[in-house]
Order: structure tokens, then C-alpha cells, then sequence
């Protein structure tokens, strides 16, 4: 059967094999390259970008820089839940402390003594405990502003000796032309 072959052909069996594996390999070809050259076609740019080379050499920079940047914000975020939930139990643990610890000085701390507000037999006793309160706030207010007119008044101080101290240091040491 073989040499009839051959006799039809003209050929020897090493040129029949070449043929068939490159008509094989042909229609593998085919068969992988024809749907990537129908996408392209209905997809023209992507054509257009594969063949301009440069463009598209930096999009996919552009692509993986901003991949890389989301990955690391992932990451950054990821970190920040783990850290603070890793946290929480000391942070519990804490405010519990503080608020024994301020619960414990509340007795003790006048400050924070809540005094009874008497409750008025008419409308003038309650008029003069409004008028006494707003007295005490008056005096409180009073207070606080003379404070910080003391602060303001050495800041303003320490200003103009650190601008007296830049003027005679510029008229000893005048700027060279």
C-alpha cells in the first residue's frame, strides 16, 4: 500500500510526512489564530493597540502601576483591621480602668458633686436662684478672661523682644550687597 502511494504522489515517505505535518500544523494555526483575528476585527482597538506597540507598552505600565497601588491599599487597609482589632481587647480593658478609676474618684472629687437644685416656693425665689447663678457665671466668665489677657499679654511680649532682638541684630550685621 505504501509503495502505491509513493506512486501517485512522487514522492518519498519523508515528503509525504512533511506535507502532512505541515497541513496539520497549518490547520492548528488556523484553528488558533481565526477567533484571535475575528476578536481584533470586531474589536478594533485592540487591533489599533497591538499594532502600535509603544502605546500599548505603556498602558500595560500605567495597568500594573495602578494594580500594584491597589494591592497595596488592600494591604495598607487589611493591616489597619488587624491592627485595631488586635488592639480592641487592650483598648476594653482600658476604658474599663479608667472608668473604675473615675467612678472611684467621683466621691472624692468636689468638683463633680452634683448639689440639689431647690426646688422654688414662687416664681421670685426662682428668679433670684436664676439671677445668683448667672452671678457666679458672670464672676467665672470674668475670671477666665482676665487669664487669658495674661496669656495673651506674654505672648505679645515675648513677641516684640524676639522682633527688637532680629532689628538690632540686622543693624549689626547689615546684609551684605
Amino acid at each position: 500500500m505504501m509503495v502505491v502511494q509513493q506512486h501517485r504522489t512522487g514522492g518519498t515517505p519523508m515528503d509525504i510526512e512533511q506535507i502532512l505535518s505541515h497541513r496539520l500544523l497549518q490547520q492548528l494555526m488556523n484553528s488558533v489564530t481565526a477567533p484571535i483575528q475575528d476578536w481584533l476585527f470586531a474589536h478594533p482597538i485592540w487591533n489599533w493597540l497591538l499594532t502600535h506597540p509603544v502605546v500599548l507598552l505603556g498602558l500595560v505600565i500605567l495597568s500594573l502601576l495602578l494594580f500594584l497601588g491597589l494591592i497595596s491599599a488592600v494591604a495598607h487597609l487589611t493591616e489597619a483591621i488587624w491592627l485595631t482589632i488586635l488592639r480592641l481587647p487592650l483598648k476594653f480593658v482600658q476604658w474599663t480602668f479608667m472608668g473604675l478609676v473615675a467612678l472611684f474618684k467621683l466621691p472624692f472629687n468636689p468638683k463633680f458633686t452634683i448639689a440639689p437644685i431647690p426646688q422654688p416656693d414662687s416664681s421670685a425665689e426662682r428668679l433670684a436662684i436664676i439671677l445668683s447663678r448667672i452671678e457666679s457665671i458672670h464672676q467665672e466668665e470674668n475670671s477666665l478672661l482676665e487669664e487669658a489677657r495674661s496669656i495673651l499679654a506674654t505672648q505679645s511680649i515675648s513677641a516684640a523682644q524676639s522682633i527688637s532682638a532680629a532689628q538690632s541684630d540686622s543693624k549689626l550685621n547689615p546684609p551684605q550687597p
